[in-house]
C-alpha cells in the first residue's frame, strides 16, 4: 500500500471514530434529557456503540480495501520478479468497486503483456533456429570455398609456371603473336590466382581459422616496398605516387604479411580507380592515446581498442564514391555500380577482406569521399602493439 493511500485510510478511520464519538455523545445527551440513565452510563454506552459501528466498518474496509490492496502489493512483487502469470489476481478476489475496476484493467494489461511475451518467445526460438541454420550454411560455404580454392590453385600454379618458361623463351623463340598470347595467359593466370587466394583467405576469416603471426617490423620499409611493387601499374597510367611517413614512426608490431596484404589491396584499388595522369598519396603518422570501437569479426565480439596507434591513409584523385554507397564498400562481393564492374576488373572481395584483416589486428578502417569524380581517402588505424 502506498503512503498516500495509507494516509487516506488513516484519516478516514479517524474521521469515522470522531463521528462515532460525536454520535454516541449526542445519543447519551438525548437519553439524559429524557431522564433515563445516569451520567456515568456514558462510559458503558459509548464503547458499545463504537464496537457496534466500527466492527462492521472494519470488516467492510478489510474486504473492499485492505485485502485487495494486499493482493495488489503481492502482485507487484511478482511483476518485479518477471512472473506475469503469477501476478494475475483471481476474479473472485476482485471487489465490485472503483478499486476492483482498477484491478480488472490491470489484469487485462498483464494478460496482453503475457500474450506478447509468448509471441516474443516464439519469435526468439525461430530467430535462434534461423541463426543456427545461417551459421551452418556459412560454415558449409566457407569449407566449400576453402576446398574449391585449393583444388583450383593446384592446377593453376603449373599454368603460370609454364607460361613464365615460355615468356623467357628458354625452350625456343616466340613470334610477336605467340609472345602476346603467352603474356595474356600469364596475366590472366596471375589475376585468377589472386582471386582464388582472396577467396581462400576470406573463407579462413569467416571460419575463424586465420591466425595472425605478429612481429616487429619497419613500417616505412613495408610502405616503400608496396609502392615499388605497384609502380609499374601506376607508370602505365602516368600516375604520380607520393609517400609521407612520420619520422617518429618506426616499428609496428603486427603480422607483416597481412599488413602488406592490406596495403596492397588499398593501393591496387587506388591505382585501378584513378584516371590517367592522376595522383595517389600515402601518408602514415603516429597518434598517441587514441581509442575506437572494433566491430564484430568471426570469433570476436565488438570491443574497444585504446593506446598508441598508427594511422595510414591512401588518398587518390580517382572516380570517387557517392555518399549513399560508402556503407556498401566493405561488404563481400559488393560492386557499387554495374558500369564500374564492366570497366574495372574485380569481385568486390578485396575491401571486405581488408576490413576483416584490419579488425583482426584490433584496428579499424573507413572511407571518405566528396562524391563522384572527387577522389577518395581510405584510412586504416592499427595499434602499435597488440593488446594483452
Amino acid at each position: 500500500m502506498n503512503v498516500r493511500l495509507k494516509t487516506k485510510v488513516i484519516l478516514g478511520g479517524a474521521l469515522m471514530v470522531t463521528l462515532a464519538i460525536l454520535a454516541g455523545s449526542w445519543l447519551h445527551i438525548a437519553i439524559m434529557a429524557r431522564g433515563v440513565g445516569a451520567p456515568w452510563d456514558f462510559l458503558f454506552t459509548l464503547p458499545l456503540f463504537l464496537l457496534v459501528l466500527l466492527v462492521p466498518l472494519w470488516l467492510a474496509l478489510e474486504r473492499w480495501i485492505f485485502r485487495p490492496l494486499a493482493r495488489l502489493e503481492q502482485s507487484n512483487r511478482q511483476v518485479a520478479q518477471g512472473n506475469l502469470e503469477g501476478a494475475l489476481i483471481p476474479d473472485e478476489a476482485i471487489p465490485e468497486n472503483e478499486l476492483g475496476a482498477l484491478i480488472q484493467s490491470r489484469n487485462m494489461m498483464l494478460k496482453s503483456l503475457l500474450m506478447h511475451q509468448e509471441h516474443l518467445e516464439v519469435a526468439n526460438v525461430q530467430l535462434r533456429e534461423a541463426l543456427h541454420r545461417a551459421e551452418a550454411a556459412s560454415r558449409a560455404k566457407s569449407e566449400f570455398l576453402a576446398n574449391m580454392s585449393h583444388e583450383l590453385r593446384t592446377p593453376l600454379n603449373p599454368i603460370i609456371g609454364f607460361s613464365e618458361i615460355l615468356q623467357d623463351q628458354t625452350v625456343g623463340p616466340l613470334n610477336e603473336k605467340q609472345a602476346r598470347y603467352v603474356a595474356n595467359i600469364h596475366k590472366s593466370g596471375q589475376h585468377l590466382l589472386a582471386l582464388i587466394n582472396d577467396l581462400l583467405d576470406l573463407s579462413k576469416v569467416e571460419a575463424g581459422r586465420l591466425d595472425l603471426r605478429p612481429q616487429s617490423f619497419d613500417l616505412r620499409e613495408a610502405l616503400t616496398e608496396t609502392l615499388i611493387a605497384i609502380r609499374l601499374q601506376a607508370d602505365a597510367k602516368g600516375l604520380q605516387l607520393e609517400l609521407s611517413v612520420d619520422p617518429a614512426l618506426t616499428a609496428l608490431t603486427a603480422d607483416p604479411v597481412r599488413v602488406k596484404q592490406i596495403l596492397d589491396n588499398l593501393l591496387s584499388n587506388a591505382v585501378k580507380f584513378t584516371p590517367d595522369g592522376g595522383r595517389v598519396r600515402v601518408t602514415a603518422k603516429l597518434v598517441a592515446r587514441g581509442s575506437w570501437l572494433v566491430e564484430r569479426t568471426p570469433n570476436h565480439e565488438p570491443r574497444t581498442t585504446s593506446g598508441d596507434f598508427v594511422e595510414i591513409a591512401v588518398q587518390d584523385t580517382g572516380i570517387g564514391i557517392r555518399a549513399e554507397d560508402l556503407g556498401q564498400l566493405f561488404q563481400p562481393f559488393a560492386q557499387l555500380e554495374e558500369v564500374y564492374s564492366k570497366r574495372y576488373q574485380g569481385t568486390g572481395l578485396g575491401l571486405a577482406l581488408t576490413k576483416w584483416l584490419v579488425e583482426l589486428h584490433g584496428g579499424t578502417i573507413w572511407a571518405e569521399s566528396q562524391g563522384e569524380g572527387q577522389g577518395s581517402t581510405f584510412t586504416v588505424r592499427l595499434p602499435l602493439a597488440p593488446s594483452g
